[in-house]
């Protein structure tokens, strides 16, 4: 199994994903990862999956994001951080590493 290619913290690589996950939302943010990540397709049910079932929904996307890309990890503790505010800090992470898994791709 891999790591995340960027820390939780690392927010200043992508200032542009961490505003819109604070301003529009983490279900907003993991809706374009998983479009991004999906070839323009399930966005709107990550989306959906994470505003309708909250820290836990916003926790199995990113187990999704994991699986696609071999990360190790753990649901139940992604939930509980998902719960304990670290939710913009997690989303960056994953809209990233979408993000370079698919710019690496097109290149």
């Amino acid at each position: 199994m891999s790591q995340w290619k960027r820390g939780m913290c690392d927010c200043c690589q992508a200032i542009p994903a961490c505003y819109l996950a604070t301003f529009c939302g983490i279900p907003f943010l993991q809706g374009i990862a998983h479009f991004e990540m999906n070839g323009g397709r399930g966005g709107g049910t990550a989306c959906l999956l994470s505003t309708l079932l909250g820290p836990c929904g916003a926790a199995i996307n990113r187990q999704a994001v994991r699986n696609k890309y071999g990360i190790s990890g753990n649901c139940c503790l992604e939930c509980l951080l998902y719960t304990c505010g670290m939710g913009v800090c997690m989303a960056t992470q994953e809209y990233q590493e979408v993000y370079l898994n698919t710019s690496n791709i097109a290149k």
